[in-house]
């Protein structure tokens, strides 16, 4: 695993980014509503924190998934949360020139995000985090591995819409443009750019005068998508309007 970039952290700079796209971790409105609270909520404004340079949030919030983990080895939310920590935390490593740290790490957060689909693969609340942080570190990746995260984060992506299909034109303007986002996106960067125009022109039509409906419009306009260097769709953050 590799960066393509030497000014910035590899893994840490895709995780913050990716911070956005985890808050995308959405069910209907009237789910929020019934005990018990969802594990996402209880863990994330920690996980974030910490991705984000708190350490002691981020060690609290492993904790939790640590102590939940305990109590039911097999809790999928748990396990992909911890996941996507170990996984920063190899960032951390790489950051610091420990490669073979990073790699340790990398592959143990890999590997329990991975478990956590299996055992739950129907869940939004476990597919979206894998697959933000996967298509949030693939673009800061060299080599083949970059295509292995990118398709491993586009099918998280599209589960996850045909899993919220009966309620996602109801969704917030931010939800749904991450999610279409990020799947155009990952079209694009694995070349598939007729099946990325499809969602682009998807986004254009659903979040019109949106700021995913913007950006999407622009890269429509790209006849060489792979060489373009436009910003991407997704990964706008919680600025944007939530209508």
């Amino acid at each position: 695993m590799t960066s393509r970039s030497n000014s910035k952290p590899v893994l840490i700079g895709g995780i913050l980014l990716a911070a956005v796209s985890l808050a995308a971790i959405t069910l209907p409105k009237q789910a929020l509503n019934k005990k018990p609270v969802p594990f996402d909520y209880l863990v994330r404004s920690d996980m974030f924190a910490g991705f984000q340079g708190d350490s002691a949030a981020l060690h609290k919030a492993i904790q939790l998934c640590e102590d939940t983990l305990k109590a039911n080895p097999n809790h999928s939310q748990a396990l992909v949360w911890h996941g996507s920590a170990i996984w920063f935390l190899s960032g951390q490593a790489f950051q610091s020139g420990d490669a073979q740290q990073g790699m340790k790490l990398a592959d143990s957060g890999m590997a329990e995000m991975d478990r956590a689909v299996e055992l739950d693969s129907n869940s939004v609340a476990v597919r979206i985090p894998r697959g933000a942080v996967l298509l949030a570190t693939a673009p800061y990746v060299q080599g083949p591995y970059q295509q292995v995260l990118f398709q491993k984060g586009l099918s998280d992506y599209l589960r996850t819409l045909a899993l919220q299909q009966t309620y996602f034109a109801k969704m917030p303007v931010h939800l749904r443009g991450e999610l279409l986002g990020g799947i155009a996106d990952a079209y694009r960067e694995l070349g598939e750019t007729d099946t990325a125009r499809m969602f682009y022109s998807r986004i254009t039509r659903e979040l019109n005068g949106s700021e995913y409906a913007k950006r999407a419009s622009a890269w429509l306009t790209q006849k060489d998508m792979e060489h373009a260097t436009l910003e991407p769709v997704s990964c706008i953050g919680c600025h944007v309007d939530d209508n």
